[in-house]
């Protein structure tokens, strides 16, 4: 089956166009590969971006579900540390 064929299949199958897949993939996906390990070769290992089956399907599975005031609450303020803890080893660097 050639990729454009799936790529229907899943806009059908998902009820979404091109572009929210796209979105969802950016959102769900994470990298994959090292850049810096040694493959025996003069080029880096490519790194890809990787996205796990299940993620996908309980996010599609919950797209009619709203999202609960308080777990949107508590991954605003873990949000938040990490860019405070992000800022710290910045300004320790000397690069902020």
């Amino acid at each position: 089956m050639k990729s454009e064929e799936k790529r229907k299949r899943l806009m059908e199958t998902t009820e979404s166009d091109a572009k929210h897949l796209r979105d969802i993939f950016e959102t769900l996906s994470f990298w994959r590969g090292d850049a810096s390990a040694p493959n025996g070769s003069a080029k880096p290992p490519a790194k890809i971006r990787a996205l796990q089956y299940d993620r996908l399907v309980e996010f599609i599975q919950e797209k009619d579900k709203p999202a609960d005031k308080r777990g949107v609450m508590k991954l605003l303020a873990k949000m938040e540390h990490i860019e405070e803890r992000v800022e710290k080893v910045l300004e320790k660097k000397g690069r902020h």
